[in-house]
């Protein structure tokens, strides 16, 4: 049996990586800090591998294993910026 490659997926917000690396892909253990994305993120997976916190707040103890891929999606941030009074 082949097992499938396994990954971390921090800042997952509704799980793009995720979907985007396809089936062929597990992933074990995800964080976001905002409970409103890991709402979609759980309405589309389940979630059992989903931790709400903030980054600073993970240890070692938190991660299962040793995974194929670790992703870090880049926070989303809103700057101001002179088109927002568009």
């Amino acid at each position: 049996m082949i097992r499938p490659f396994t990954f971390f997926e921090f800042f997952a917000g509704g799980g793009m990586a995720r979907l985007g690396l396809g089936s062929g892909w597990q992933c074990t253990f995800a964080n976001d800090w905002c409970e409103k994305k890991a709402d979609a993120y759980r309405a589309y997976f389940g979630g059992s591998e989903l931790r709400v916190s903030g980054v600073a707040d993970l240890t070692t103890g938190d991660l299962p294993g040793i995974p194929t891929l670790v992703w870090g999606s880049s926070p989303v941030r809103v700057f101001p910026s002179p088109f927002n009074s568009i």
